[in-house]
């Protein structure tokens, strides 16, 4: 597959089915900045890619519905990139 017909990362310009767990706008504004920042911004580290509103959106969807993580949406990252943040964030 070429880079070309690839599908981009979870990228903030993706666009995607919006669920009735999603954060608002104004919601999002409340939580960003309670946020650790990304490793790269303090320290030596790989640039983050992943979106961390999507991660909010997927934690709260996968705890409102009940949903496994490994059995989340394919709108979402990837269960264990959510599931991560979801245990770096829990400390």
């Amino acid at each position: 597959m070429s880079k070309s017909h690839r599908k981009p990362k979870n990228s903030a310009c993706m666009l995607r089915k919006s669920y009735s767990t999603d954060i608002s706008d104004s919601q999002w504004q409340l939580i960003e900045p309670l946020l650790p920042p990304a490793k790269s911004a303090t320290a030596r580290g790989r640039k983050r890619t992943t979106n961390e509103r999507e991660i909010v959106n997927a934690i709260l969807y996968s705890s409102r519905t009940g949903c496994p993580w490994e059995l989340l949406l394919l709108d979402f990252p990837p269960a264990k990139t959510v599931y991560h943040y979801f245990r770096k964030w829990q400390i």
